[in-house]
């Protein structure tokens, strides 16, 4: 059957989705009269462009599907190149014919490289004035390979018909904005005159932007420049930018941003704490002292947070940490309906450079408390920076040999996944349940993370953005390549879950074996996931499925699982309890209310045997009907077979069906998106069920 595209779905606006590559030989054509900007894009890439509307009216269009063709392919490209491409757009984009009278030189955010694009910004002003657009730009985000990414489009339209010179004095303002916020509130600094965009980005105003501040609070107030209304107040201490830790990197890093800032939150004294929706979160530094942020001179320049950090550490790391924090605790709201964490205040600590006998270099820990002293806390650790050779050969002289755990997504959301799933079911930390407990959070971090990013191009792959190298710490498809302590792929493969315990100090721990190789046995869990996702076979067993259920439809078979589980479950009784809940009720789905159950039962049941978890001899007793498929068994293969369409078993073929005559592969066919071929029977080897002369597609996977 044909493996459809995993559905990702959006967290939040600026999300965006890389085109494939490939294209045809001949140019594309230029944009036509009458078409919408993301028409245009079609007609010049040649891929498929989709508009997501940002809360500030932006329009951020990103590739969704289709190939693309380069369109700036040379390596050594300058920023404005990407605004040249860009010129015959000017009407979509609302500017003049001429963009340079608007855009100043582009500025490279991020370069563009084998595992990023190349991002361009280019600032805006009131063409023939110095007069900045003050929450305006132009992003144009390129691949290295010289496709076009995406188009981030914040500026304001309409600016030639603009009067720029105020009816008020910069004094005359400063008067309106302290009796706009009486209570001890000061003007700082001198207004800045610019244009804002309080309405919609067609409708700019002129405006001076003045800052002032009080013993607890900083604001931030547009004035308009010619009646002296106050367009807007923002509160600087409740979402400001601040530096990460990309901006601290060496310059001759992979990640190193010079611009590299996030937005963060913080009381009105600046220390870093917000609420989310799963309770308060608090980030403090290894001394256990909640960290607090410094304020810039001006508005443009980013805050600077957790600056003293312990030598040999990356600054900003507290940065990424709330950030990453926030996304987590978003995913499970929005996604799992859960609002929960182990406590009401999610304590994060960050730096840490050993907790107890744990170095935490390139590590984290989620420790339960035992009570109201010593509170539900995570620990995340140091980065590690020294000289040595790039391994990829393509950053310089310098690379971290740990990222500082912080800056990664899925790392800090499987800390924070620990939490959650303390909350629904008080899973042990040993055994065959500490492995169950540790594949939740890797799951459970993965979607987070697809969803956040808004693609899954690292799905099966954990932290492979916290070492050096670009290894992963866990590989769910491949788990012998993970960089910590490999993995197992199946249930034969098991380490002894037995923990052995080690005696440090006055303490026992169970460190000594991973407490019962917790890490290494959890891969056994996280690949029958993969194999829910996307379908496919295990490596070391054959056995897989063919008709995937799906991202969030996995995700959710797995949290759905949890509550009521022992703490001390073994993996064949959570499997066990995850096929009898498919028995029960009819399978959800995103986009369609009357699925059959079976099939989806058939995946789970193939995906824990493929694992090894459900053995061979139960798989027909659950009620499938057949043995699971395997990759010997359902290959692409005319062989013995009579002239006709057979269901193709390959799930990276892009076609659904192939066709046999004479014993040889004649053709192949494929159902539109979103539709499967049928077999005619049990068997895998059957003929496909036909529609006149034509392979007949149905809108749900087959029921057998």
């Amino acid at each position: 059957m044909k493996r459809s595209a995993v559905a990702l779905g959006l967290v939040g606006a600026s999300v965006l989705v890389l085109a494939c590559s490939g294209g045809a030989d001949e140019p594309l054509p230029l944009p036509t009269e009458g078409s919408t900007f993301g028409q245009a894009l079609e007609q010049l890439t040649g891929a498929r462009w989709k508009a997501d509307r940002a809360e500030a009216g932006s329009d951020v269009l990103y590739f969704s599907a289709g190939e693309g063709t380069a369109v700036l392919p040379h390596l050594e490209r300058s920023p404005n190149e990407a605004l040249a491409l860009l010129a015959p757009f000017y009407q979509h984009l609302g500017v003049g014919p001429d963009l340079s009278r608007e855009f100043g030189d582009g500025e490279v955010l991020a370069p563009p490289s084998d595992e990023s694009v190349g991002i361009y910004r280019f600032a805006q002003h009131v063409p023939g004035t110095e007069i900045p657009v003050l929450d305006g730009d132009l992003s144009v985000a390129v691949t290295l390979d010289g496709k076009l990414a995406y188009v981030s489009t914040t500026h304001a339209r309409g600016l030639e018909r603009m009067k720029t010179t105020p009816a008020l004095s910069g004094a005359e303002v400063k008067e309106r904005a302290t009796s706009a916020m009486p209570g001890g509130f000061r003007v700082t600094g001198e207004p800045v005159l610019g244009v804002v965009m309080p309405g919609k980005l067609d409708q700019p105003r002129l405006a001076y932007r003045v800052r002032l501040t009080s013993a607890d609070d900083s604001v931030q107030i547009d004035v308009d420049a010619n009646d002296g209304t106050t367009l807007r107040v923002r509160s600087l201490v409740t979402g400001a930018k601040a530096f990460s830790a990309a901006h601290y990197y060496d310059q001759d890093d992979l990640r190193y941003e010079r611009a590299g800032a996030k937005t963060v939150y913080v009381t009105p004294s600046l220390t870093m704490e917000t609420s989310g929706p799963t309770g308060n979160i608090v980030i403090t530094g290894p001394t256990g002292k909640v960290v607090d942020c410094t304020p810039s001179a001006d508005d443009a320049t980013p805050m600077e947070c957790d600056t003293g950090v312990p030598l040999g550490g990356a600054k900003g790391a507290a940065v990424d940490a709330q950030f990453n924090i926030l996304a987590a605790s978003k995913y499970f709201a929005a996604q799992l309906g859960h609002r929960r964490w182990s406590e009401n205040v999610v304590r994060v600590s960050v730096n840490v450079t050993t907790l107890g006998d744990r170095q935490m270099a390139g590590d984290g820990f989620f420790r339960v408390g035992d009570n109201e002293v010593k509170q539900d806390q995570l620990f995340l650790g140091i980065g590690k920076t020294y000289e040595q050779l790039d391994p990829k050969a393509y950053a310089g002289k310098k690379t971290y040999a740990w990222y500082p755990v912080s800056t990664s997504l899925d790392f800090v959301a499987h800390e924070y996944a620990h939490g959650v799933v303390h909350s629904v079911t008080p899973l042990a930390f040993e055994g065959e349940a500490g492995a169950i407990n540790e594949a939740l959070s890797d799951i459970f971090a993965a979607h987070a993370e697809a969803l956040t990013l808004g693609h899954g191009d690292s799905l099966f792959k954990f932290a492979d953005d916290v070492r050096g190298d670009g290894r992963p710490l866990r590989d769910f498809r491949h788990p012998s390549r993970g960089a910590d302590v490999g993995g197992a792929a199946h249930y034969s493969q098991r380490k002894p879950t037995v923990p052995e315990w080690l005696q440090v100090g006055d303490k026992r721990t169970c460190r000594k074996n991973d407490c019962g190789n917790v890490h290494y046995n959890s891969t056994i869990v996280s690949n029958a996931w993969s194999l829910l996702v996307t379908g496919g076979f295990n490596e070391h067993s054959g056995v897989g499925v063919l008709a995937e259920v799906g991202l969030s439809k996995a995700t959710r078979l797995f949290w759905e699982t949890l509550p009521g589980t022992m703490s001390n479950v073994e993996m064949k009784a959570f499997a066990d309890k995850m096929i009898s809940t498919q028995i029960k009720k009819w399978a959800e789905h995103p986009y369609a209310t009357d699925l059959e159950p079976m099939w989806v039962k058939r995946a789970v049941v193939c995906a824990w045997n493929a694992v090894g978890v459900i053995p061979d001899t139960e798989v027909a007793w659950h009620g499938i009907g057949w043995t699971c498929p395997t990759s010997t068994t359902v290959t692409k293969t005319c062989k013995g077979k009579a002239d006709g369409a057979y269901c193709n078993p390959d799930l990276n073929a892009p076609y659904d069906a192939y066709h046999c005559k004479n014993g040889a592969l004649s053709y192949g066919t494929q159902c539109v998106s979103g539709t499967f071929c049928h077999r005619t029977s049990d068997s895998p080897s059957s003929p496909a069920v036909m529609e006149g002369s034509k392979v007949k597609c149905f809108s749900e996977p087959q029921d057998r």
